[in-house]
């Protein structure tokens, strides 16, 4: 795999994965 693709992809997964975090903090309230 090229490293850009890596590196974007790790960028989205972050992305996905702190919008899913918020929206526990969210829904835990």
């Amino acid at each position: 795999m090229h490293p850009s693709y890596v590196l974007n992809f790790q960028r989205l997964l972050s992305k996905f994965f702190w919008s899913l975090y918020l929206t526990i903090q969210v829904v835990r309230l």
